[in-house]
C-alpha cells in the first residue's frame, strides 16, 4: 500500500507538473500569436495609432523617444513583412542606457525580442532586412517595451 501511494504521488506531481508546463507555453503562444497578429495589422494598414497602441509608453517616456518609435514605424511599414519570429531576451540584455545624462530604463520587463523581417524586393539600394522589438507584458497582454527616465 505504501509503495502504491508512493507512486501516486510521484504520478500526480509529475502530472502537475505537466500541467503547469502546458499552461506556461501555451501563455507564451498565446502572447506571441496575438501581438504576431496585432502587429501584422497595422504595419499592413500603415497605421500609426493603432501602432502606438501597442507600445508600453509611461507619463515620463520623453517626446523625442515617442518621435523615433513613430518615425521607425512609418519607415517600416514601406516594406512587406516575411515573417515575424520570437527569441528570449539574452541573459546579458541590457534594458537602461544613458543619454545626455540621464538613465532610461525601459517601462516594463523584457520577455522576448520581436524580430519583424522585411522582403528587400523593390527597396532599390538601401536593403532593410528586419527590425527587433523587444516585449514585455502588463496584464497578460504583451506589449513592445519603449524607454522612461529612471527615478
Amino acid at each position: 500500500m505504501h509503495r502504491l501511494a508512493s507512486t501516486f504521488g510521484k504520478n500526480m506531481k509529475t502530472q502537475i507538473l505537466l500541467l503547469i508546463l502546458v499552461f506556461i507555453a501555451t501563455s507564451l503562444l498565446g502572447g506571441e500569436n496575438e501581438i504576431r497578429e496585432a502587429y501584422t495589422k497595422v504595419h499592413q494598414a500603415k497605421d500609426t495609432e493603432a501602432f502606438l497602441r501597442l507600445v508600453e509608453f509611461s507619463d515620463d517616456t520623453p517626446e523625442w523617444i515617442r518621435a523615433q518609435i513613430i518615425e521607425s514605424f512609418k519607415s517600416d511599414s514601406a516594406f512587406k513583412v516575411t515573417s515575424i519570429d520570437f527569441t528570449p531576451t539574452p541573459p546579458d540584455f541590457l534594458s537602461s542606457f544613458e543619454y545626455e545624462g540621464v538613465t532610461y530604463v525601459s517601462t516594463l520587463s523584457p520577455l522576448v525580442r520581436m524580430k519583424v523581417s522585411f522582403s528587400t524586393e523593390d527597396q532599390g539600394k538601401a536593403k532593410i532586412t528586419s527590425t527587433t522589438y523587444t516585449i514585455g507584458e502588463k496584464d497578460g497582454i504583451w506589449r513592445i517595451i519603449s524607454a522612461k527616465p529612471k527615478k
